[in-house]
């Protein structure tokens, strides 16, 4: 690996003597032969390492699923406590109208009584006023 990045280096230059000498080294070099138990050990190593890599590879996606996730519960997070908020909010705004309200409704209720004992007063009077006025006509009816 080394010899090919020379090689590469050696290419930018354009030194073509240095290019043919390390071709020639990398093309002479002797080729590994591998026993059969060797190459099985070897082919076994690459199916576990081609395994984990989809493993990772899935691992990744259930990481990148959960941080989308955990960001769309951080939005409905945000909106409920800015709901909370609003509701505070608007909680406070009504407390202060509470009282005023409360006494504006205790003076219409003694307003309401009085009218109502005035009007029973009224309808007694009246009640009296035609009782008396039925007994004087009966008695001025016996005597005359």
């Amino acid at each position: 690996m080394e010899r090919l990045r020379q090689l590469e280096y050696y290419r930018k230059d354009g030194v073509e003597q240095e290019i043919n000498k390390l071709e020639y080294e990398i093309n002479t070099q002797p080729q590994i032969f591998l026993r059969p138990d060797q190459l099985k050990l070897v082919q076994n190593r690459d199916v576990i390492l081609a395994e984990m890599q989809q493993e990772i590879q899935i691992i990744n996606e259930i990481s990148n699923d959960l941080a989308l996730m955990i960001n769309e519960q951080s939005e409905q997070i945000d909106r409920i406590e800015d709901n909370i908020s609003q509701a505070q909010s608007d909680v406070q705004i009504s407390t202060n109208y509470i009282e005023p309200a409360s006494k504006i409704k205790s003076k219409i209720n003694e307003k309401k009584c009085i009218i109502i004992t005035a009007a029973i007063v009224i309808v007694l009077i009246i009640i009296l006023v035609l009782v008396l006025s039925l007994v004087l006509s009966l008695r001025s009816g016996q005597n005359g």
